[in-house]
């Protein structure tokens, strides 16, 4: 017979602003306190954001003689109740990249 899963939760511990970049922390946090939504929300999908910017520019050689180099992957989520401001904490993140992607989009119609 199966065991029932236990109703309660395990804690989570909570989202240190220590943990962003310097550069990016007080962004995140502003947004997060003008939305009223918690900090990992944005802060998680803007590190996201940043490693799909970064992408294979940056990477690691394992080997001190050799020329394998090893490139960060970034995934991750984002769990909330349903109206809890998930996405538009990420939207919010993601805006900086949309301009981006804009500015490459014009350009590239443009050519």
């Amino acid at each position: 017979m199966p065991t029932p899963l236990p109703s309660r939760l395990p804690s989570v511990p909570e989202f240190s602003p220590r943990l962003l970049p310097s550069d990016l922390r007080p962004w995140v946090v502003d947004i997060a306190e003008r939305m009223q939504c918690p900090l990992d929300f944005v802060g998680i999908a803007a590190m996201f954001a940043l490693g799909s910017v970064i992408g294979r520019r940056v990477g690691i050689r394992p080997e001190t003689k050799g020329n394998w180099t090893e490139t960060g992957n970034l995934w991750g989520c984002i769990v909330g109740k349903p109206g809890v401001m998930k996405s538009p904490a990420i939207a919010e993140a993601l805006a900086p990249i949309r301009k981006l992607e804009a500015d490459a989009r014009a350009k590239n119609e443009e050519a």
